[in-house]
């Protein structure tokens, strides 16, 4: 998907940005006018520039091919937008990239009627996909933990990368991932045949049903088959219970790391964490009182050949259900740690902190009549030169806000040594 140009919004001599669309509803009560704008990156035909004056909307010009503001509406004064009631969400302070989007560090949401602002309050829109900073899950997306990416819902190719990656761990000696298999007593045995394995060149093709191991000679056919009979063994087993494997070493009890192919959740983990260790918390969009998922409990097999296996993922339906008194702790965390506050009904985070800390920290954006003093000048706040983006992913700079300068000269370039800090 191309990422797709934003409208743009002057709001006190400030150029702002949202992927809200106000001249959608004007166009639906005026069919006959059809915008064009050849662009991959403007799926909309057009180009909108908007400003917010005075606590009133105003369209101030279109871009396009076919039309001009003046077309549309006679004239080439600004616009009031009268026609418009719903929120706009601008993006304020400081932002980082994927290929998809740009987010912001805040967003001003605007309640619009009929043209006329009649509310305006900060808030942050997403703080679910953080990665783990400690533990056995350290590095790990907390979505993963909490859901997985296997249900019975997914498509074929994740069951065949997962396959695909027991194979290379068996066959490849130079995979190092950690991979994630269901637990069983490791004998020597095991140990010998991973070694013999990676030793000769074995070859295995994988499809949606089926499992296919040879080798390039018939000294090396035994070992394919006893290979094969390992991978059956394996995937025949209860996934409720798995270890994690890596490179040469088959142990169970060393750390997953962001590599590894996360498969089935991990609730008790979640709720040890949140019960005892001081700085973690779930972000309370994730933890809501009764969520029904796949979980994925074994794999039926049937063997073909002695080196061909088929294959069948069986999933069983789990029941992430919190009980009350964990929410509760979970989310008196959160706001403890965050200042933030949840709106369940309209999915964003607030802030939780009194209303002149509020202004002192963004009344330039919640009146237009308030007055930045000397002190407090809101461009050198969000334009301070401090650079964010290097460590995004982490803790310390995605919640704490730590900039990368703070980061790499006070914790020595590693932002998990915030934990440390009293």
């Amino acid at each position: 998907m191309t990422t797709q140009s934003p409208e743009c919004f002057i709001y006190r001599g400030e150029n702002l940005y949202s992927h809200c669309e106000p001249l959608k509803p004007f166009l639906e009560q005026n069919p006959e006018i059809n915008l064009y704008y050849p662009s991959s990156t403007n799926w909309r035909n057009y180009q909108g520039y908007w400003e917010i004056k005075d606590n009133k909307l105003y369209l101030k010009n279109i871009e396009c091919l076919n039309y001009t503001l003046n077309d549309i509406f006679k004239t080439n004064e600004p616009v009031f937008a009268d026609w418009f009631i719903g929120e706009i969400s601008l993006g304020i302070g400081n932002s980082t990239y994927d290929e998809y989007s740009t987010y912001y560090e805040n967003y001003l949401l605007i309640n619009i009627d009929k043209g006329i602002v009649t509310d305006k309050k900060i808030i942050k829109r997403s703080l679910d996909n953080y990665k783990m900073t400690f533990g056995k899950y350290k590095g790990t997306y907390i979505g993963k933990l909490l859901y997985s990416n296997f249900t019975s819902d997914s498509s074929s190719s994740t069951i065949v990368d997962y396959i695909k990656e027991i194979l290379e761990f068996f066959t490849n000696n130079q995979f190092s991932n950690r991979i994630y298999i269901p637990y069983f007593e490791i004998t020597e045995q095991h140990k010998k045949l991973l070694n013999s394995t990676r030793m000769y060149n074995y070859n295995y093709f994988i499809t949606p049903k089926y499992i296919i191991v040879t080798s390039n000679s018939l000294v090396e056919s035994d070992n394919a088959i006893e290979l094969s009979i390992l991978i059956e063994y394996i995937l025949g087993l209860d996934f409720g219970k798995l270890m994690i494997v890596k490179n040469s070493k088959i142990e169970g009890d060393i750390p997953i790391s962001e590599k590894t192919n996360f498969i089935n959740p991990d609730f008790s983990y979640i709720k040890w964490a949140i019960e005892n260790v001081d700085n973690f918390y779930v972000p309370p969009s994730l933890f809501v009182e009764k969520n029904e998922k796949d979980k994925l409990k074994k794999f039926e097999i049937k063997r073909i050949t002695p080196t061909i296996i088929e294959y069948k993922p069986v999933f069983e339906e789990y029941n992430f259900s919190p009980i009350k008194d964990l929410i509760i702790k979970n989310n008196e965390k959160f706001e403890q740690l965050t200042n933030l506050k949840y709106n369940l009904n309209e999915d964003y985070y607030e802030y939780n902190i009194s209303k002149n800390e509020l202004l002192e920290k963004f009344g330039f954006y919640l009146d237009e009549n308030y007055i930045v003093n000397d002190n407090q000048d809101i461009k050198e706040y969000y334009e301070r030169g401090e650079s964010y983006g290097k460590y995004s992913d982490s803790y310390a700079q995605y919640y704490e806000g730590l900039s990368d300068d703070f980061i790499d000269d006070v914790l020595d370039g590693d932002p998990d040594a915030y934990w440390n800090i009293d």
